[in-house]
């Protein structure tokens, strides 16, 4: 009797635990879930405003192009004497040479060692230690332990004293792909 009620306790324990499993691999699915939602709507903005930039910078030149022209025509007139000596057309300033974009992302891809790609945005300042301990630990290839990263082009192999330095000065901004290896 005793033994009956003991095996259907631990019946009923052992089913309590596995709702509770399942119950937080479901909330892990649906925080996975949003983290990647999150950061398709961040891609989504980002190129949003890469495309309004190129627009403006395209009107900008072509603003230019025909202010020259308008001046180029005004100065033909003056030098054939057939327009009166009105001022020529006011000449835009020259365009300012393009900046170097400051990036505050770095999307990188890490292939694991079975070829599967994990893919995550860091910040520029973050460093390539960051990187290795968010592969450590969304890993998917069954591997375990520390990991250490190379880039195919130009082809480098990261050493220990490397992990410390930032994305942005290894030279992985905006994106890299990194590859594991053993």
């Amino acid at each position: 009797m005793k033994k009956a009620e003991r095996e259907a306790k631990e019946k009923e324990e052992a089913k309590s635990k596995e709702m509770k499993r399942i119950a937080s691999g479901k909330e892990m699915s649906d925080i996975r879930q949003s983290i990647q939602e999150q950061e398709i709507r961040k891609l989504a903005e980002q190129r949003r405003r890469e495309k309004q930039e190129e627009k403006e910078a395209k009107a900008k030149v072509l603003a230019q192009i025909e202010a020259d022209k308008a001046a180029r025509r005004a100065e033909r007139e003056a030098a054939k004497g057939n327009a009166p000596a009105a001022a020529p057309a006011p000449v835009a300033t020259a365009a300012p040479a393009p900046t170097k974009r400051e990036y505050t992302e770095a999307k990188i891809q890490i292939r694991q060692t079975a070829g599967q790609p994990l893919v995550h945005s860091f910040g520029v300042k973050e460093s390539l230690a960051a990187v290795r301990l968010y592969v450590e630990m969304n890993r998917t290839d069954g591997g375990t332990g520390p990991v250490k990263f190379m880039t195919n082009f130009p082809k480098k192999v990261f050493g220990d004293e490397e992990y410390d330095n930032s994305l942005e000065n290894l030279g992985l901004v905006p994106s890299a792909v990194l590859m594991m290896t053993k």
